[in-house]
């Protein structure tokens, strides 16, 4: 089992809209590197598709916390926030 295995494995599962099945793959990456960028925003966005958007807040300021300079995080976190505003949530 490598980190690449299981982010794989999670895209196959994100890609069928099975985004809990996905999370929990992602979430097995943190055994093998616990600091894996890819994984938190794999996971964040997975959260967005479940309209959680607290936790991909989370996930993605994480990332930004481990790698300040990770545009896709930023990015992402961006879009959080703006989905949650229009959501009309706190």
């Amino acid at each position: 089992r490598t980190a690449d295995m299981l982010i794989k494995l999670g895209l196959e599962y994100f890609n069928l809209s099975d985004y809990t099945s996905a999370i929990n793959f992602w979430n097995n990456v943190f055994d093998i590197d616990e600091k894996n960028t890819a994984a938190l925003n794999n996971i964040g966005t997975a959260f967005m598709m479940k309209l959680q958007y607290d936790d991909a807040i989370s996930m993605f300021q994480q990332v930004i916390k481990l790698d300040p300079t990770n545009q896709l995080a930023k990015n992402n976190l961006a879009w959080a926030m703006d989905e949650k505003r229009k959501a009309g949530l706190k």
